[in-house]
């Protein structure tokens, strides 16, 4: 019985004011694509992408965090105690 390859095309809708392409799934493209990167074809550097530095720690942005959660805790704790049984 021979070989039967199937291929399955979706497409891609994006929301307006985007691109609409074919995604492809097939399983050889997919390989293919994987062996061009094998032999470092597209002179990619061993360790991948650089990622980006982290910024400075926002304090404010972190304080007021914190602070909202220790208000909606307080006010969790008020609500425990006014729906209290007497």
């Amino acid at each position: 019985m021979p070989a039967v390859r199937v291929r399955s095309v979706r497409v891609c809708d994006n929301a307006p004011g985007g691109s609409t392409h074919s995604v492809s799934t097939d399983h050889a493209t997919t390989v293919a694509h994987a062996d061009e990167h094998a032999d470092d074809a597209h002179g990619h550097d061993d360790g991948g992408h650089d990622e980006p530095a982290l910024g400075p720690v926002d304090i404010p942005a972190w304080a007021a965090a914190i602070g909202g959660i220790l208000i909606g805790v307080v006010v969790a704790f008020c609500f425990v105690l006014a729906t209290k049984p007497v």
